[in-house]
């Protein structure tokens, strides 16, 4: 596998200050699609803390329904809403984080 580029590391560490999922201290980089279909861009990444990250390997049901896993059969990662522990948001192309007015439809 390929190793994250430092750029998105450092990117990702000033967006994600704390764990996307649960507000805690981040300590790992998780990607939502897996690295061969989804890559190292900036709407792919997330910081979670090492629960969290464990949790969204753990319970792929509720970490999709969550964004937290997005499926290989989703072209657009970046239009995949998440959970994040603020809200529900929108990771764009650019790697910025835009709440949604409402929670997706189920």
């Amino acid at each position: 596998m390929s190793e994250i580029p430092k750029a998105v590391r450092e990117f990702v560490a000033h967006r994600d200050t704390l764990c996307v999922r649960c507000g805690g201290a981040p300590s790992d980089i998780h990607h939502r699609q897996r690295r061969r279909e989804g890559g190292h861009a900036l709407f792919n990444v997330v910081r979670l803390c090492r629960t969290c990250h464990s949790w969204a390997h753990a319970h792929p049901e509720q970490a999709r329904k969550t964004g937290f896993i997005v499926s290989l059969y989703e072209d657009d990662v970046s239009s995949a809403p998440i959970k994040v522990f603020w809200g529900w948001g929108i990771i764009h192309s650019d790697g910025s984080i835009w709440p949604l007015a409402a929670p997706p439809a189920a």
